[in-house]
């Protein structure tokens, strides 16, 4: 496995023919049967290219999995932000907390020697813990660590802490500055479409998705926030495709279990009885759900308000829910 040439090809966005590389080790012997090859390597970079890929790759089963054999190999402050990072999809802010706090301040007090770039990947999976406890005064404290220490451009980290803060027409803003950005673009685009889907500008947000599609075609990330987007302004037919694309792509990507409950409300939604009975069948996950005793109901009359997602700021539902109706009845967006 030529891991060089595989870590230029993702530095090059790349992530299609960088996970057609490895593709025959992945359809041939399950990732925990890897561990005399990850044994083998004695530097940290051939770590780093694998997580790099399967995040790029939607495959973040695969990427935790490497993080954890690295981190028990190498147990640097890189390692254990990878580790973070994965608490942090868990929900587990407080264990980042207190993993990271001490290692990143002997590292800032000269105590540890660590890399520039593992000193701000740590301090900004801290400043995302931070945030989902909304310590938001702590978490920019440790935003200014990140910007001493980072050496790529930080406009999708500035984005991220807007938007996290509320503050969305200043995410917008720093965003937008990133878009033609060749290293970080992707992730401006992707920030960009999150953001107007928060505020219910779904069309906006799949115009966006479009347009960053165009410009780094093999980031997969596209593909999967065009479905969510599609299904937000009801092209349904259009979902169903993008879905079939990315598992065309990618059959091993993370979101197969939400395409398969994604995929029985819109043949619910188009009235495809015959496609929605077959794939209850094929996913027994699907068994209880409401799509398998609707299969009982076809013909009967449903009523479905056309609301607008809109997500709240700070977790205050009421605003948002009382906009969605608000829209839903012609008047003008609620502003509290």
């Amino acid at each position: 496995m030529m891991m060089e040439q595989i870590s230029l090809l993702i530095q090059e966005k790349r992530i299609i023919e960088a996970l057609d590389r490895i593709k025959p080790y992945l359809q041939h012997t399950d990732l925990f049967r890897w561990r005399p090859l990850m044994a083998s390597w004695d530097e940290i970079e051939p770590f780093r290219t694998l997580v790099r890929l399967f995040d790029y790759a939607l495959m973040y089963r695969h990427s935790g999995l490497v993080a954890r054999y690295a981190h028990r190999k190498f147990n640097t402050l890189q390692t254990l932000a990878w580790l973070c990072d994965e608490w942090l999809d868990q929900r587990r802010p407080l264990d980042v907390e207190e993993a990271l706090t001490p290692r990143l301040i002997a590292a800032l007090e000269g105590r540890m020697e660590e890399p520039r770039e593992a000193i701000a990947r740590a301090a900004f999976a801290l400043v995302r813990a931070l945030l989902d406890m909304q310590r938001i005064d702590e978490a920019h404290e440790w935003m200014d660590v990140v910007a001493r220490y980072e050496t790529a451009p930080m406009h999708d980290k500035w984005g991220y802490f807007y938007i996290e803060t509320g503050d969305r027409k200043r995410a917008e803003q720093v965003i937008r500055a990133g878009l033609d950005d060749p290293e970080r673009g992707d992730m401006c685009y992707l920030l960009l479409a999150d953001l107007y889907a928060l505020d219910g500008r779904h069309r906006e947000a799949l115009a966006v998705l479009e347009e960053g599609k165009q410009r780094f075609p093999q980031v997969l990330a596209f593909y999967a926030e065009r479905v969510r987007r599609l299904r937000d302004v009801r092209a349904y037919r259009e979902a169903l495709a993008a879905m079939e694309e990315l598992d065309r792509l990618n059959p091993l990507h993370m979101h197969r279990r939400y395409f398969a409950h994604l995929r029985a409300e819109l043949y619910y939604q188009l009235e495809e009885w015959e496609k929605l009975e077959s794939l209850v069948k094929a996913e027994p996950q699907l068994e209880k759900t409401p799509y398998a005793r609707a299969l009982g109901r076809q013909g009967k009359r449903s009523v479905a308000l056309p609301l607008v997602p809109v997500v709240q700021k700070h977790n205050y539902c009421v605003p948002a829910s009382l906009e969605m109706m608000l829209r839903l009845l012609g008047s003008p967006p609620y502003a509290g």
